[in-house]
């Protein structure tokens, strides 16, 4: 079964595509074809500014970028029946069973992976095993994630009460830095989250390549700034997302007014790349 590229959405994943690996799973692909499909599931999706019948990626971001890389128009496509936690679970099991990951990375797919667990299985909620306790029921989510992914229960609870402890924007900060490790967390989850996001911006500083004593304070800027500049992107994407997939198609352009408006040019451009026609085309905006 094949599906349209362009009605399978990635949205809401943790985990970006690598540019390195697309680039390698491309050159596979094009000497002996893609030997695996990806996996999804039924879902809502926005096609030519259009909410649509598509399908939700759970699994195979990096060959379903390679295959858009190769020009191809539609994919290989197995489909799953999984409601949305279930989708969630099996994205993560994807990432912790088959990816190296870094500190934050296992942290955050720890915590949303526990949250998406429990709330499927409500009654193993604050570390109850049903199984152990002699009831009918689901391990904890902890030793659910253990058999699946050969970690011990105890580190899988140390880095989802990482996740759940650290801001996601202190998070995104460290995340792929010098500073991405176990320790780090520790010493930033029991901030409130402002403080995290300085503690976060301070300890990718700290860890940077020595530079020369005259640029020093440049490059610390341009960092710093470079580091606000993407996690301000990643958050106007995220909120745009938001909006496209709770917002009636019939509103957009009204929100994208009133963002430009308010002076959110970086939410309603995002919004423009996910929806189609932008307000500037229209000659509405400057």
């Amino acid at each position: 079964m094949k599906a349209e590229i362009g009605h399978i959405s990635t949205m809401g994943r943790l985990r970006k595509a690598d540019p390195k690996q697309v680039a390698g799973i491309a050159e596979s692909i094009k000497e002996v074809g893609l030997l695996n499909p990806i996996t999804v599931v039924l879902g809502k999706v926005i096609f030519n500014g259009q909410k649509i019948d598509g399908y939700q990626l759970v699994a195979g971001l990096h060959r379903l970028e390679a295959c858009k890389s190769l020009g191809w128009a539609d994919i290989p496509i197995a489909v799953l029946d999984l409601d949305e936690q279930q989708r969630i679970i099996a994205e993560c099991d994807e990432n912790l069973c088959g990816s190296v990951l870094t500190a934050t990375e296992r942290a955050m797919f720890s915590a949303r992976r526990k949250e998406a667990y429990e709330a499927l299985h409500p009654e193993t909620r604050h570390g109850h095993n049903t199984k152990e306790s002699g009831q009918v029921g689901h391990s904890s989510f902890a030793d659910d994630q253990s058999a699946k992914t050969g970690q011990s229960a105890r580190a899988i609870r140390r880095d989802a009460e990482r996740g759940q402890q650290v801001c996601k924007e202190a998070l995104d900060i460290l995340k792929g830095t010098k500073a991405d490790t176990g320790v780090v967390l520790d010493a930033i989850k029991d901030l409130d989250p402002a403080a995290q996001v300085v503690a976060a911006y301070r300890e990718v500083q700290k860890r940077q390549e020595p530079v020369k004593r005259s640029t020093a304070d440049d490059a610390q800027k341009s960092r710093a700034s470079k580091i606000d500049g993407d996690v301000k992107d990643r958050a106007a994407k995220e909120v745009a997302e938001i909006i496209a997939e709770h917002v009636p198609g019939e509103w957009w352009d009204g929100v994208k007014a009133n963002l430009y408006a308010a002076g959110a040019r970086n939410i309603a451009d995002a919004l423009t790349n996910i929806t189609g026609q932008s307000l500037m085309d229209k000659g509405g905006w400057e």
